[in-house]
């Protein structure tokens, strides 16, 4: 990871078109600004992307970005998702071996498609690599390429890259299902051991009282039809569920629950993503400042924004000035010691001088040392503070306490709350320390139900108290 790099994340749904800006620095990775709109369900895909574009060029002004590099996400409506099994031996040329045999898997002409595969799992044993092939169809991206224009670092898939934000903030949620909620439909993700293996997408009414019975009935059979299970998981367990998506309540959660399935709860608003709606941009940013273990690129390369060498350069450049600055520094050690040795050498005179003045400072330490002990042994004609509070704390009842306590010639003011402010007189009366204990003021009650009182004491002399 490079310092001082920034990278920008969009998401394009039916509903509404979300962006996340992040940066790196000395800190690791920050949240830099995001930005959301919704749209009505009519609105055009044109407008939607008009608006997208929008946001990245306020991005750009408010914060002074050269060069962006922008990370497009694409719903799983637009895909085709396949997964298949390979011979261990091809994963080095993975893409290209699939390229050859597109057809193979797809049912459409390799020509009308751009594609890109990720290895999900590996049979060390039986020598065999599970691979997810994702292919949209080049029409799909052309209104992306034609608004850019080779601005695209690249263009992934929305849900994985919602999968890489869960493993960034929650990185103990390794195998789950990940629904998310719409206003007319509800995708469902399937991740194991942190990559994601397969989506679909089911259309819904959005009944409240028939919604989790739909949700749990995909989920159980979708996650019945899994090829693998994952590491550590029971073959009839099911995976735990993270339901997300706007329109997604406690009532919801609960229903899905009592199917049988552990929804686990994320707090989103605690952490960087903050609302719901950025998951999928913040995401997609990530991509572009750290390594991810979902990094689908529908871009081929001679499409794709090359990266800028100049952060690299930066880091070579901070290099050399440390470098020249360590020297520098050394060069300076040995004349500061030269001048400090020098300098010393007059605080020693100076300090010689000042000697005299340490039997003085004996004589009053000795004399705070007698006042210290006049204080602990105490005056045989006085009573003390300490033995007043002492005599207090063990007088007054528990559930009362003092908050202002007041030391005059005529005596003590004593301020504080007590469930029964009454009982206290005839408690303090019987205290040898005290006399002539009576209140100055009415009784008035708190609204935590407690008496707030004032009381006047006089204290008794220390001999007559014994």
């Amino acid at each position: 990871m490079l310092f001082f790099q920034t990278s920008i994340g969009v998401h394009i749904d039916n509903d509404y078109v979300s962006a996340a800006l992040l940066a790196t620095s000395f800190k690791g990775i920050v949240k830099k600004d995001c930005k959301f709109k919704y749209f009505n369900k009519n609105t055009s895909f044109e407008k939607r992307l008009k608006t997208a574009s929008n946001m990245i060029s306020e991005f750009v002004r408010d914060y002074g970005i050269s060069s962006p590099y922008i990370h497009m996400g694409i719903p799983i409506g637009s895909l085709v998702l396949r997964e298949i099994t390979l011979p261990s031996a091809v994963k080095e040329n993975l893409k290209t071996t699939v390229e050859y045999e597109l057809e193979k898997y797809l049912p459409l002409p390799a020509e009308d498609l751009y594609f890109d595969v990720q290895k999900i799992a590996e049979d060390k044993e039986e020598k065999k690599i599970r691979v997810l092939l994702a292919a949209v169809k080049k029409d799909e991206l052309k209104p992306y390429l034609d608004l850019f224009d080779h601005a695209l670092a690249s263009i992934d898939i929305s849900l994985a890259a919602a999968v890489n934000t869960m493993a960034d903030l929650f990185p103990y949620l390794q195998s789950y299902t990940f629904v998310w909620l719409k206003y007319d439909s509800f995708e469902l993700g399937f991740i194991q051991d942190g990559f994601f293996h397969a989506s679909r997408v089911f259309e819904t009414s959005l009944k409240a009282d028939a919604l989790s019975s739909e949700i749990a009935g995909e989920l159980k059979t979708v996650q019945k039809n899994l090829s693998n299970k994952s590491e550590g998981q029971e073959k009839n367990e099911t995976l735990p569920v993270v339901l997300l998506g706007t329109l997604v309540d406690e009532e919801l959660k609960n229903g899905v629950r009592k199917k049988g399935f552990d929804v686990i709860d994320v707090d989103l608003y605690a952490s960087p993503v903050a609302k719901q709606e950025f998951i999928f941009p913040y995401g997609l940013a990530l991509k572009g400042l750290k390594k991810v273990s979902n990094h689908f690129n529908f871009l081929p390369l001679n499409l794709r924004k090359r990266s800028s060498k100049a952060p690299l350069y930066f880091v070579i450049l901070l290099c050399f000035f440390a470098v020249l600055s360590a020297l520098a520094w050394r060069v300076g050690i040995i004349v500061q010691e030269k001048s400090i040795s020098s300098h010393l050498d007059k605080e020693i005179s100076v300090l010689q001088k000042d000697i005299s003045q340490i039997d003085k400072i004996q004589k009053e330490y000795d004399l705070l040392e007698k006042k210290i002990e006049y204080i602990q042994t105490g005056n045989p004609g006085k009573t003390f503070v300490l033995d007043i509070i002492k005599e207090l704390t063990s007088t007054i009842p528990d559930g009362t306490w003092i908050s202002d306590l007041k030391f005059s010639d005529n005596g003590v003011r004593i301020i504080g709350f007590a469930e029964w402010a009454s009982e206290l007189i005839p408690l303090l009366e019987k205290s040898p320390y005290f006399e002539d204990v009576v209140f100055t003021s009415s009784i008035t009650k708190t609204r935590t139900g407690k008496e707030r009182f004032i009381i006047t004491l006089k204290v008794l002399p220390a001999k007559i108290a014994e």
